[in-house]
């Protein structure tokens, strides 16, 4: 579980050793960058 995602590298590298990650980011203009890192994203919840 990353609550700062930023620009999904955690989530990047979850994705690359097989395992599932939590992704927690507040600022909205991150959300592309960590879609096209992050491939097997499952579901996001935008809260304003």
């Amino acid at each position: 579980m990353d609550p700062f995602a930023g620009s999904g590298t955690v989530g990047k590298v979850a994705y690359d050793l097989g395992r599932n990650a939590i992704l927690i980011e507040l600022v909205p203009e991150y959300l592309n960058i960590i879609k096209n890192r992050c491939p097997n994203i499952k579901e996001i919840i935008h809260v304003k």
